[in-house]
């Protein structure tokens, strides 16, 4: 014979779960504080370049400003690196660092799983936000230009 649960127990039960599911969308909700300004970054890049590449354009300029606001000074240095679209690519090198005065500072690579950095780039701003170039190479994107 099957034992019933109590209400109470049910009603304990409704709630445990109410609150995992509030937990999870708070993590998703707040998931900026999760990363850092070079995952970000790194992030916008691959969605940029993956607009570019199914568009007819050959050129796409995309704005980068910290999470933290662009009031600040902040530094964008990215080394040179070639289109990995499937790491790892041992001949590459080159990641993208962003330094901020407030906020979270952060390296990654993964702008390479959609970009290639024919040279090396670096910017620094104060106060406004960065506009990023990407150009098409045939079937390559490139990350040409800060400025």
């Amino acid at each position: 014979m099957k034992r019933r649960r109590s209400a109470p127990g049910l009603a304990l039960q409704a709630v445990t779960w109410c609150l995992v599911i509030i937990a999870l969308g708070a993590v998703s909700a707040c998931s900026p504080l999760l990363g850092d300004e070079g995952e970000w970054l790194g992030e916008k890049i691959g969605d940029a370049a993956n607009r570019l590449r199914r568009s007819s354009q050959s050129e796409l300029v995309m704005s980068y400003a910290p999470e933290s606001g662009s009031d600040q000074r902040y530094s964008i240095g990215i080394g040179k690196s070639v289109w990995c679209p499937t790491p790892p690519c041992l001949e590459n090198n080159g990641a993208l660092t962003v330094e901020v005065e407030r906020g979270r500072h952060g390296s990654t690579t993964y702008h390479m799983k959609f970009v290639a950095v024919p040279k090396p780039l670096e910017i620094h701003k104060s106060g406004k936000a960065t506009q990023l170039v990407l150009r098409k190479n045939g079937d390559v994107i490139e990350l040409v230009q800060l400025r």
